[in-house]
């Protein structure tokens, strides 16, 4: 009878590296789902623009998802990753920049929203994907257990952080999403 010493995910420096990394990108996008209806409603006074801008939103992130999925197959996933990231970065300062000049329309959030949902189709699943280059088949049950407890935490913290950061300025949810 032999004994294996499980691998342990704590150990696997690239793994910590991507549960970082997707960390930081569940809570921006836990953030920009929570404030951007509820800007949209300061901004318009209209609950129903803030429905079309999260139905476009829902819609764009669908369909760009099964692009994304072919993506995903058919690249590398950790440089995929990083451009998605890096693509967010960008949009979330530009958001941010909205915001500090005081630019927040309809429109303008209506294609934030496009963007974002598009970044979030196209890139996410090349993340999703990757874990399986980066941890062995031993571990990936921990961790995707481990992904999907941080994935509960950050639905739930989401909202409230995003009303904390809210009460700040809406250019605060744009320089959180760009950290």
């Amino acid at each position: 009878m032999s004994t294996t010493t499980a691998h342990r995910l704590t150990r696997n420096s690239r793994y910590i590296a991507w549960l970082v990394s997707d960390t930081a990108k569940g809570l921006a996008g836990a953030l920009f789902g929570f404030a951007i209806p509820l800007i949209v409603l300061f901004v318009t006074d209209d609950p129903a623009q803030a429905g079309i801008i999260g139905a476009v939103g829902m819609t764009v992130r669908t369909l760009t998802t099964l692009i994304g999925g072919v993506l995903a197959d058919r690249h590398q996933r950790i440089l995929m990753m990083a451009l998605g990231s890096a693509i967010g970065t960008v949009l979330a300062a530009g958001f941010m920049l909205l915001a500090l000049g005081d630019a927040l329309t309809f429109a303008t959030l209506l294609i934030a929203e496009v963007l974002l949902a598009a970044r979030t189709g196209l890139f996410d699943m090349a993340g999703e994907s990757a874990l399986k280059e980066i941890v062995p088949d031993d571990a990936m049950g921990r961790a995707q257990a481990a992904n999907q407890g941080r994935n509960a935490v950050l639905d739930l913290a989401g909202g409230p952080l995003g009303g904390v950061l809210l009460a700040v300025g809406a250019w605060l949810i744009g320089a959180v999403m760009a950290l």
